[in-house]
Formats: C-alpha cells, sequence, structure tokens
C-alpha cells in the first residue's frame, strides 16, 4: 500500500472529535470516507493523496515530511475535485511554496505534504480560523504522530506557526526557542533550523533534520514586515536553511 493510502485506512477508524457548534452542526467539516472523495492530482492530506503530482505518484519511501496548518474551506475542496482535479497553482500556498522549492533546488516530488488539522474549513473562505476545540486539537495531535510513524520522513518542515506549534508541543519543548520565538527571532539566531536533532525520546519518536518556514500564503508579507521592523532580509537566511536540508537529506 502506498503512503496516503495507509493514512487515509488510518483517518478513517481515527474517530477524531470534530466540533460542532450548539445546533449540532460542523464547525469542522469531517473528512470525507472513501477514494472517491478525494482530489486526484497535487494537493495536500487530507484533500488528496499529499503528492505534488497527484495520486498516482508513488512518494518515495522516507520523504521530507511537510506540514501545514489546514486543507481550506470544504467548498474549495469540492472545487478542487470536481473542477480543478488538483490544488490549482493560483492557490497562495502552493504557489508560493512551489517558488521557495526551485530557489532551494528541493524536488517536490521527493516530499509528503500534509496538515496538522484534519477537516475543512465550513463555507467557502480559505482564510478564516479552524473552530479547534481542546478535543480536536488532542486527537489531530496524535493523528500527526501516526502520520510521522507511518511516513517515516528523513526530514521535516513545519510551514507555518500551527505546525511549528504542534511539533514542538509533542517533542515536550526539546526544539530550542520554537515554542515562543517569532520568526524573526528564528530566522536572525539560526533557530528555525536544526540538524540531526534528537526526538526519540519523545511523542514523536523521530530524528532528523527539522526546519520551520513562516507559510507561504503570507510569506511576502511577514518579509516585509521583518525587513521594516527588524533590519534584516530572511528570505536568502530561509532559502539557504532549505538548500541545506536538502543536500543531507536528498
Amino acid at each position: 500500500m502506498t503512503i496516503h493510502s495507509i493514512l487515509f485506512d488510518l483517518l478513517e477508524t481515527s474517530n477524531i472529535r470534530y466540533p460542532k457548534s450548539d445546533t449540532g452542526d460542523f464547525e469542522v467539516v469531517p473528512v470525507p470516507k472513501g477514494p472517491i472523495a478525494r482530489i486526484a492530482g497535487r494537493a495536500f492530506f487530507p484533500g488528496g493523496s499529499g503528492s505534488s503530482s497527484g495520486e498516482n505518484h508513488l512518494v518515495p519511501e522516507n520523504p521530507i515530511l511537510v506540514i501545514g496548518n489546514n486543507f481550506g474551506s470544504y467548498s474549495y475542496y469540492l472545487d478542487c475535485v470536481q473542477t480543478h482535479k488538483e490544488e490549482p497553482l493560483s492557490n497562495s500556498t502552493w504557489g508560493e511554496l512551489l517558488h521557495v522549492y526551485q530557489q532551494a533546488g528541493l524536488d517536490p516530488s521527493f516530499c509528503f505534504h500534509t496538515n496538522v488539522f484534519m477537516g475543512y474549513l465550513p463555507g467557502d473562505k480559505n482564510s478564516e480560523s479552524m473552530k479547534i476545540t481542546k478535543a480536536f486539537k488532542e486527537d489531530c495531535y496524535s493523528f500527526l504522530v501516526k502520520q510521522i510513524l507511518t511516513v517515516k520522513p528523513r526530514a521535516i518542515i513545519a510551514v507555518g506557526a500551527k505546525s511549528k506549534d504542534a511539533l514542538s508541543h509533542l517533542a515536550n519543548g526539546k526544539i530550542p526557542s520554537w515554542s515562543s520565538a517569532t520568526y524573526a527571532a528564528l530566522y536572525q539566531n539560526g533557530h528555525f533550523f536544526h540538524r540531526d536533532i534528537d526526538l526519540s525520546s519523545t511523542t514523536l519518536e523521530w530524528r532528523g533534520d527539522l526546519l520551520t518556514m513562516t507559510h507561504p500564503a503570507l510569506r511576502r508579507g511577514n518579509f516585509g514586515k521583518i525587513r521594516k521592523n527588524e533590519g534584516f532580509d530572511p528570505e536568502p537566511i530561509e532559502i539557504e536553511g532549505l538548500s541545506s536540508l536538502v543536500e543531507r537529506n536528498v
């Protein structure tokens, strides 16, 4: 079985407690069961296979695991399934992320792309905050551990603050500075990238190269603020770290 097939099977039996409103409506739309509802082409898991090349592409063993926040809205997910057949490059996450990969010399087919939080935002706005209850967060964090144990990545890239915070929590604070520092500080002191960090004694049960980067959809704006307020350019620092990760792991 492929990585994404195993993870979809695990997700279907995971019993994640998706939050509901007082009226009984889902405030996080559960992931539909069955392969028919998956996006065939390029897509982050759980919307699709986690591959930049689609469900028929076999992600290599021990890939680089790229972890985002959540997939987006249910309307966007359906549009990707029925109309685009993939996540379009007009999506600010994919468009910017592939640009960063190109700058760093990272072949996206070498990566498995997933999210911390399973399910979809209700409605059609990808930019709204997901309603995260304590139970939902705990369940998704537990499922993230299952993802890491299944994928067995050679390196992990945490994309954005939510994934950074999740890994920091699961590592019991053993990732230097990640639990409290801003991205400006992490880029400035170099703690956004840790070589061969040993987290085998934590819930994650993992060891390898670990890097966090500001979310691609916010990257231009965040970098502009850092240049203006902090007086340095984080972009070459981020690319250098990613390039180093690639040299060690591809």
